[in-house]
C-alpha cells in the first residue's frame, strides 16, 4: 500500500507533498510557523523535524500522517494483524467463559427450581395438616 513511500526519506516525502500542492518554501515556512532555512533542512534532511510541527504541517500540505511517515503504517498495520490476532483469541476465550457461565446460570437456575418445588411441597402439606387440625377443632 504504502511501500513506495517507504524507500523515499522524509525529506523527498516533503518536497513532492509540498510540489503537489504548489506551494513554495517559503509559504511552507510561513503557514506552519518556522524559519525558511528549518524547512529547507527538513527537505534536505539536514535536520529532522519536532513533532510539535507535525499536525500543521499535515494541514498546510493537505496530506495523512500516512503519507509523510508510511513507515509508522506499515508497522501499526503489523501491530494491528498482531493486535488482532490477540483479540481474537481473547474474544474467543471470552465466549467460552460466556458459556460456562451460562451454563452454570442453568444449573442454578435448575437447582433454585428444585428448592422451590421441594418449599412448595412442605407449605402444601403444612397446608393440609392445617386445615386438618381446623376441621377437627
Amino acid at each position: 500500500m504504502f511501500d513506495h513511500l517507504v524507500y523515499m526519506t522524509l525529506g523527498t516525502r516533503l518536497r513532492k507533498s509540498r510540489q503537489k500542492r504548489r506551494l513554495s518554501q517559503a509559504e511552507v515556512a510561513e503557514l506552519v510557523g518556522i524559519s525558511q532555512t528549518t524547512y529547507y533542512n527538513w527537505e534536505a534532511d539536514v535536520s529532522g523535524m519536532r513533532i510539535d510541527y507535525l499536525p500543521m504541517l499535515l494541514r498546510v500540505l493537505d496530506i495523512d500522517i500516512d503519507e509523510l511517515l508510511p513507515e509508522i503504517t506499515v508497522a501499526n498495520t503489523a501491530r494491528k494483524q498482531t493486535d488482532g490476532e490477540v483479540r481474537k483469541n481473547e474474544e474467543e476465550a471470552g465466549q467460552q467463559q460466556l458459556h460456562d457461565l451460562y451454563k452454570d446460570l442453568l444449573s442454578s437456575k435448575d437447582e433454585v427450581i428444585k428448592l422451590l418445588k421441594q418449599e412448595n411441597e412442605v407449605l402444601r402439606i403444612r397446608n393440609v395438616q392445617l386445615e386438618e387440625t381446623q376441621k377437627a377443632a
